[in-house]
């Protein structure tokens, strides 16, 4: 059995109106104690953690300026909030709750889980788009999200929306129909296709998708608030579509590889020595096929990813993770003659088509 984390990782918003609400007839002093006694007992006693970190969402958010079709957060204008309110707030902070800036508390946690293997901590669907463990502390709930569930539960929420936060989906999609029009995806690209087919039948603008995710989406970096794709409104002034900005910067990225040091290492370990090219009778440097072994000239061989870039399991991730991997070490790239090189990428394909 896999090893249970040592560290959770808590938005540690919901405690301050689970126990505020709770002790609405109590001293300060009573709901302070109760918070810092629920805190550690799920920490300590129910996840059996060794150390925390805890989050409570900010004055400001982005989020706020992105919104302009409904105003983020705009039907909780006179949302009661619960007594001790700022005083537990505080409290939290003593207990060395940081306070985020400028976003949420689950912008934080999602930063964190890219950074540490850890107990997600939360109450909030949202968060189920980050894969790693989970605990919902109100049910006594553990489970585990894998990277493919998570990408599903965020574009789920695209088709359906967050009425929490005011995010308003689309009309008459719940989560039973917005399972159907995803049943089909296996890859991220898959989705994306999926959910912009369904907004265009609704007669909405792919602006509206954008809007929506941008939302949606919680950050994974401190230096930005959300994937490349979601802090964009708009392609080539709007020429072009999210997919044909994709193809571009792939296309792009993959030129600049031509320039990768790491791959003049793999071309000088496939080196043999110059010899006679069997096509022209004339010397020419000859490099050996990792696959069938055979010597090939530099025009006949092609530098390849051992693991591809996009993870034909998987599909695409992330924009991290496919630069991640296409600017892979020398240990992770081989030389191939043409032909292996065809059948190795067939065989990825293959496997694309049956996820």
């Amino acid at each position: 059995m896999e090893e249970r984390p040592k560290l959770a990782l808590i938005d540690a918003d919901f405690l301050v109106y689970r126990v505020g609400f709770s002790c609405k007839d109590e001293t300060e002093q009573i709901a302070k104690a109760r918070l810092t006694e629920m805190l550690t007992d799920m920490v300590y006693i129910e996840l059996k953690c060794e150390d925390y970190e805890a989050f409570i969402t900010g004055k400001t958010n982005f989020r706020f300026g992105i919104a302009t079709t409904h105003p983020y957060k705009g039907n909780r204008k006179d949302t009661e909030k619960p007594p001790h309110y700022e005083a537990l707030r505080h409290h939290l902070q003593r207990l060395e709750a940081k306070m985020s800036d400028n976003q949420e508390a689950d912008d934080d946690v999602a930063i964190a889980s890219t950074k540490y293997i850890g107990w997600i901590v939360h109450v909030d669907k949202d968060l189920d788009q980050l894969p790693g463990w989970h605990y919902n502390p109100v049910k006594k709930e553990e489970y585990f999200v894998t990277e493919e569930e998570g990408l599903r539960s965020f574009y789920t929420q695209l088709l359906t929306g967050d009425r929490v936060d005011n995010i308003i989906g689309l009309h008459g999609i719940g989560p039973v129909k917005a399972k159907k029009l995803l049943a089909k995806a296996t890859t991220e690209q898959d989705m994306y296709q999926a959910v912009t087919k369904a907004y265009d039948l609704a007669g909405e603008p792919p602006e509206r998708v954008l809007e929506n995710g941008q939302l949606l989406w919680l950050s994974r970096h401190e230096d930005s608030a959300g994937s490349l794709l979601m802090k964009r409104s708009s392609f080539n002034d709007g020429e072009w579509t999210a997919a044909k900005f994709r193809s571009f910067v792939t296309g792009a990225l993959r030129t600049a590889t031509r320039r990768w040091p790491p791959k003049y290492k793999a071309l000088k370990e496939a080196l043999v020595g110059r010899q006679v090219n069997k096509k022209t009778g004339k010397q020419a440097m000859h490099y050996r096929c990792a696959a069938c072994s055979e010597e090939f000239v530099s025009n006949d061989v092609q530098v390849d990813h051992t693991s591809p870039a996009v993870d034909p399991a998987k599909g695409f991730v992330s924009w991290d993770v496919y630069v991640d991997r296409l600017f892979c070490e020398a240990s992770n790239l081989q030389v191939l003659c043409l032909p292996c090189h065809k059948t190795k990428t067939a065989a990825e394909k293959l496997l694309r088509k049956k996820k």
